[in-house]
């Protein structure tokens, strides 16, 4: 399984995600509004406290109406 972690920096629980034995690649969420995310199989969303731009809620709506896996910690 390939996930995207959408994060803007590294912490704590990042390090417990990446030490899962699952392909995990760090992306800042700017990075992810304008960049090529269809590739993953599931996303994890970490922006506690501030909302994401609308564009990538968006693609994130559809990965999930497709069948891929979105969690968040932090509105979306």
């Amino acid at each position: 399984m390939k996930v995207l972690l959408l994060a803007e920096s590294s912490c704590d629980f990042t390090e417990v995600l990446y030490s899962c034995g699952v392909e995990i690649e760090r992306m800042a969420l700017p990075e992810a509004t304008r960049g090529d995310i269809s590739g993953y199989d599931a996303y994890c969303v970490l922006n506690p406290g501030r909302v994401i731009d609308a564009r990538l809620h968006a693609r994130l709506e559809e990965a999930a109406k497709a069948g891929k896996k979105v969690a968040t910690l932090g509105p979306i």
